[in-house]
């Protein structure tokens, strides 16, 4: 190799390195949709959580189950009550709630890391 083609080598191998960090930190980052919809979708488990607190939803459609001549709600776990059924709603809604505010959470930061990226070129 001569030393011009040796040159354009170099040239090239530079543009592309600088060129693939400039195209990783350029990405356009805007996940305020998502975060709004995710926004949203926790406003609504909240509000059903409080409906089940304030006692405004006062039981499950649950399956009639008879054990022996008492008549019991149906289930997994054998008798459940209501109140069961209920406490484990919120459970899994209160479990669901904190999953959909750490993917915000995550959101935020991506969107947060790509503005910085921003201003330190």
């Amino acid at each position: 190799m001569n030393d011009e083609q040796i040159e354009k080598l170099a040239i090239a191998v530079a543009n592309a390195l600088s060129g693939s960090k400039t195209e990783q930190r350029r990405k356009i980052v805007d996940n305020s949709k998502k975060i709004k919809s995710l926004q949203k979708e926790i406003e609504k488990k909240k509000k059903l959580l409080q409906k089940i607190e304030k006692g405004e939803i006062k039981g499950l459609h649950m399956s009639k189950v008879t054990y022996g001549d008492v008549r019991v709600q149906g289930g997994k776990r054998g008798y459940r009550s209501n109140l069961e059924k209920l406490e484990d709603l919120k459970e899994k809604i209160n479990r669901e709630i904190i999953e959909l505010d750490y993917m915000v959470f995550k959101l935020e930061c991506e969107e947060n890391d790509y503005l910085e990226s921003l201003w330190s070129d």
